[in-house]
C-alpha cells in the first residue's frame, strides 16, 4: 500500500511541476536532410489481389485511409 500511495504522490507531483502549454506546436519542425538522404524513393506499382476460382471482385472503392485511436 504504501508503494501504491508513493506512485500516487509522485505522478501528481509530477503532473503539477509539468503542466500544459497551450502555446507549444502541433507538430514538430522538420530537420533538412543530409546530403546522403536526398535521393527520391522510386514509385512502387499498386499491388494487385489474384483472386482464387468462384469468389468474385465488389465495385465498391478501396480503402483509403485508416483510423487509429
Amino acid at each position: 500500500m504504501a508503494v501504491t500511495a508513493l506512485a500516487f504522490l509522485g505522478s501528481g507531483a509530477y503532473t503539477l511541476a509539468h503542466p500544459k502549454n497551450p502555446a507549444a506546436p502541433l507538430n514538430p519542425e522538420v530537420v533538412s536532410p543530409t546530403p546522403r538522404a536526398t535521393a527520391r524513393p522510386t514509385a512502387t506499382p499498386k499491388a494487385r489481389i489474384t483472386l482464387a476460382p468462384g469468389v468474385r471482385a465488389t465495385e465498391l472503392p478501396g480503402i483509403t485511409i485508416t483510423h487509429v485511436s
